[in-house]
C-alpha cells in the first residue's frame, strides 16, 4: 500500500512541478489526469505476469514505413487540392491479415500493425475481422501477401 501512495504523490508531484504556477482550476484538471496514469500503474502492476513482447521485423518496419509516407503523402496532398475542383472518395479494402491467437505477443503484433497501416496518408484501417484488415484508402493499393506482416 506504500508503494502506491508513494507512486500516487509522485504522479501529483510531477503534475504541479510541470505546470508551472498553482491554480485551483488546473488542479481540478489534473484529478482525471492522476487517476488515469495512477489506474495504467495498478493495471500495469497487475498483469505484470503478461509481459508485452513484439517480435517484429524492425528494418522491414521501418523502411515500410519511411517509403509508404513519401510516397503517400505526395499523392493524398494533390488528391487534396483536387478536392478544389471535385470531391475525392475513398474505399474500404480487405487486406488479407492474421491476427494469431490471444496471446501478448500476438496482441502486440496486431498492435504494431494496425498502427503501421495506419501512419501511411493513404491508408487508415477502420475494422478488424478474424481474416483481415478492413483498410480505408484513397487511392487502389495492392494487396500485401504476407497474412502475419502485411506490411
Amino acid at each position: 500500500m506504500t508503494r502506491w501512495v508513494i507512486i500516487f504523490v509522485l504522479i501529483c508531484g510531477s503534475y504541479i512541478l510541470f505546470v508551472g504556477p498553482f491554480s485551483f482550476s488546473e488542479a481540478l484538471a489534473a484529478i482525471p489526469a492522476v487517476l488515469g496514469g495512477f489506474g495504467f500503474a495498478i493495471l500495469q502492476h497487475r498483469n505484470a505476469a503478461r509481459r508485452l513482447a513484439v517480435h517484429a521485423p524492425w528494418r522491414r518496419l521501418v523502411a515500410y514505413l519511411a517509403a509508404t509516407l513519401a510516397k503517400d503523402t505526395v499523392r493524398v496532398g494533390g488528391a487534396l487540392l483536387r478536392t478544389l475542383v471535385k470531391p475525392v472518395s475513398g474505399r474500404i479494402a480487405a487486406q488479407a491479415f492474421n491476427p494469431g491467437n490471444d496471446d501478448a505477443n500476438a496482441a502486440g503484433r496486431r498492435a504494431a500493425v494496425i498502427l503501421a497501416v495506419s501512419l501511411a496518408p493513404n491508408g487508415y484501417v477502420v475494422g478488424v475481422t478474424d481474416n483481415s484488415l478492413q483498410v480505408h484508402r484513397l487511392f487502389p493499393a495492392p494487396s500485401k501477401p504476407d497474412t502475419v506482416w502485411p506490411l
